[in-house]
């Protein structure tokens, strides 16, 4: 199945549940702040048309024309009195308003849209630059984890590879991440769902950190106090949005992603040489499924030859 396939077959109840995961698309902000402007600019313009109903009802019949005339520069059509015209142009406003709702959700619901092909086409493998070397594959530590029935995976996805390369800077580690849908529907990923804790270490002897260069679409950061060795957790929303496609006669759906995980410290340096961060990455997707990408990972593990 193409990529083009994909996105036009992206489910409106899948889009509907994610919507918010395009809040960040500048038209989708856009759409708010329009949609706010408009009923904010609608309810002064329809607080004055009440106040002036109000008046009309002290005035005779004969001079209310005059007023609507002093007011809004026009008078009611013939046949028409001073207050079915006030009625009328109540319910124009209150159109107006609903239409602009209307527009403003529709671009924020196609922003969604967008999103969702262009993920496609930027996280197809052939798409994605190399990593930079040395590549050191994890998939058959992490899979093993992964696959485990203790966990009980609720997902339909599996691991293919995890696939790590060289950072540029070191606080992060950036991964290509590819799954597998064994399902016979689309599946969109939601949310990465994340866990650590720090190690200060005991060797007396500081070691600074380095502010993010961002490498990847998707990046998650570890906030660390290294006086603080307690479990932190933290979801983040799946944006741009990420569908991995059925499986089909010629197997199951394949997608590859970029991960970069980054820890960002408080307190500027650690407090040793020998600190270290355990933590655990899951990816959660729309029909409740979650899969464990890192389970009981180490920050500074070496690879078992």
């Amino acid at each position: 199945m193409t990529n083009k396939t994909i996105g036009t077959n992206v489910d409106i109840l899948n889009a509907l549940k994610h919507i918010q995961d395009g809040a960040s698309s500048p038209y989708a902000i856009l759409a708010y702040i329009s949609i706010v402007g408009a009923w904010l600019y609608i309810s002064v313009i329809r607080f004055r048309l009440h106040t002036v109903a109000k008046v009309l009802k002290d005035i005779p019949e004969k001079d209310r024309a005059k007023i609507i005339l002093k007011e809004y520069n026009t008078t009611p059509k013939k046949g028409l009195s001073a207050e079915q015209w006030i009625r009328a142009r109540d319910r124009m406003l209150l159109f107006v308003g609903f239409l602009a709702t209307l527009i403003a959700l529709l671009i924020a619901f196609l922003a969604v849209f967008v999103d969702v092909k262009r993920t496609h086409s930027h996280y197809d493998h052939s798409a994605l630059q190399s990593l930079e070397p040395p590549i050191r594959d994890w998939t058959e530590k992490y899979s093993r984890v992964s696959d485990s029935k203790a966990l009980k995976q609720t997902s339909k996805l599996v691991v293919l590879s995890i696939l790590e390369g060289k950072p540029k800077d070191v606080s992060s580690r950036v991964f290509d991440i590819t799954l597998a849908n064994t399902d016979s529907q689309e599946i969109l990923l939601t949310k990465f769902l994340s866990r650590w804790r720090y190690h200060p270490g005991t060797t007396a002897l500081v070691a600074e950190g380095a502010v993010l260069r961002p490498l990847a679409e998707y990046v998650l950061n570890f906030s660390i106090d290294v006086l603080d060795e307690s479990w932190k957790t933290r979801n983040d929303s799946v944006y741009p949005l990420l569908i991995l496609p059925p499986k089909n006669n010629s197997g199951s759906g394949v997608a590859t992603f970029r991960l970069q995980l980054h820890y960002s410290l408080e307190q500027r340096y650690h407090p040793s040489t020998n600190w270290n961060i355990d933590f655990d990455v899951e990816v959660a997707d729309n029909r409740g499924g979650k899969l464990y990408i890192f389970r009981s990972a180490s920050w500074r593990e070496k690879l078992e030859k």
